[in-house]
């Protein structure tokens, strides 16, 4: 299970862009998921 887990994602294309617009929703996600809860449980201190 892992090592299809593993390949599936050496097999997916990764596009790295510059973030050129800020998208509040999009950024508090994103800080949910990896377990930033200083800016989650504090939002106005995000710019």
């Amino acid at each position: 299970m892992v090592e299809k887990l593993n390949r599936d994602l050496w097999e997916k294309p990764m596009e790295i862009r510059e973030y050129t617009e800020y998208n509040e929703k999009e950024i508090v996600r994103l800080y949910i998921k990896v377990g930033w809860t200083a800016y989650t449980d504090n939002l106005f201190i995000l710019p």
